[in-house]
C-alpha cells in the first residue's frame, strides 16, 4: 500500500501513462500525489551561463512546465486523487530523486522511451539513472505498449 507517490512528468506518451497508473494506484490506495517536471536548464542555457535569448528560452519552459503540472493536477483533481505540484530546475534524474526525498515518497512513477543501443549511449535514460540510485520502488511504463496476439481456433 502506498500513502505517497511521487509522478515525473514530461509532456511524453509515457510519462503520461505513469501518470495513469499512479492515478489509479493512488485512488485505490488512498494515496497523494507529487506530480514533479524538471526543466534542465543546461542545454538552455549552456555551460557558460545566461545569454538574453537563453533567458528567453529558459522562461518559456519553465511556463510550457507550468502548464504541463497544471493539466497533471487537473487530472488527478478529476480523479478525486490528492495531489500537488512541483517545478525543479537541474538535472532530471537528480532532481527527481530529490523530490521523492523531500515528500518522504515510497513509489515513483516515471516513463521511458526504450531507446536502447547507440540512441540510448547519446541520449541518456533518466529512467535507468533513477533506478540506479532508488531506494523505493519504481513504476516505468514503457512509450509502446506490447499487444498480445489471441490465436483464435
Amino acid at each position: 500500500m502506498f500513502h505517497t507517490i511521487l509522478v515525473a512528468i514530461d509532456g511524453s506518451a509515457c510519462a503520461e501513462r505513469a501518470l495513469g497508473i499512479a492515478l489509479d494506484l493512488a485512488a485505490h490506495d488512498s494515496a497523494h500525489l507529487s506530480i514533479c517536471t524538471v526543466v534542465d536548464p543546461i542545454p538552455i542555457l549552456g555551460e557558460t551561463g545566461a545569454s538574453s535569448m537563453a533567458s528567453r528560452a529558459l522562461a518559456e519552459s519553465r511556463e510550457d512546465a507550468q502548464r504541463l503540472l497544471d493539466g497533471a493536477l487537473a487530472k488527478a483533481q478529476s480523479a478525486g486523487v490528492q495531489a500537488k505540484g512541483t517545478i525543479r530546475f537541474g538535472e532530471p534524474a537528480f532532481e527527481i530523486g530529490e523530490q521523492a526525498a523531500a515528500v518522504h515518497a515510497d513509489a515513483i512513477a516515471l516513463g521511458t522511451h526504450g531507446r536502447s543501443g547507440l540512441k540510448r549511449l547519446f541520449v541518456g535514460s533518466v529512467a535507468e539513472a533513477v533506478l540506479r540510485k532508488s531506494t523505493i520502488p519504481l513504476i516505468i511504463a514503457p512509450e509502446r505498449v506490447a499487444h498480445a496476439h489471441h490465436a483464435h481456433a
